[in-house]
């Protein structure tokens, strides 16, 4: 008995400090943006036309330094200790692709690591835009799903299981080669 209650608490242990083992139908609360905070925003103004035209994304993309500055409201937003910041990336919760905008209502800090992580939903984002691109998907519909869910959109549109542990290749929507 006293062996059954030593191996409980060592694993209860390892389980606190984040090493247990994930489960990919267990979605971490901060993989998630909090709507109350982040809703997601996106610019009406662009079209399909524009989303599609090459280097859309950059071009709308702000700077560095505006950048920074918004990360550090959204930190404080979310209640995260800047200490933490190496352990997220800034995101857009409608992604630049589909007319994001780089507003505090569209940013979150999303974690980097986990099954449901930050490059889980770039390859989401990258599949909606050739989607929408590729005129198999509203712009719409797109933007909607992703802002009121992007797990469930990733399970509606890539599959139910993300690419665990796993970075996905940088990719554009001008990329032939498939997720």
């Amino acid at each position: 008995m006293k062996r059954l209650t030593i191996i409980g608490a060592f694993a209860a242990i390892i389980t606190a400090l984040g090493f247990g083992a994930w489960s990919t139908n267990q979605v971490p609360a901060d993989a998630m943006p909090r709507r109350d905070l982040t809703p997601g925003r996106w610019d009406e103004r662009w079209t399909v036309a524009d989303i599609c035209e090459y280097g859309f994304s950059k071009r709308i993309r702000p700077s560095r330094e505006v950048s920074q500055a918004l990360k550090y409201q959204v930190f404080q937003r979310y209640g995260i200790p800047w200490s933490r910041h190496s352990e997220f990336v800034l995101d857009h919760v409608c992604p630049l692709d589909l007319g994001g905008t780089s507003t505090l209502d569209n940013l979150f800090p999303e974690p980097s690591s986990g099954p449901w992580n930050s490059h889980v939903k770039d390859a989401l984002e990258v599949k909606l835009a050739r989607l929408v691109c590729e005129g198999k998907l509203d712009l719409r519909i797109a933007r909607e799903q992703i802002c009121q869910d992007w797990i469930a959109c990733y399970k509606r549109h890539i599959g139910n299981q993300p690419r665990e542990w796993r970075h996905h290749r940088a990719e554009s929507i001008w990329n032939t080669a498939d997720q």
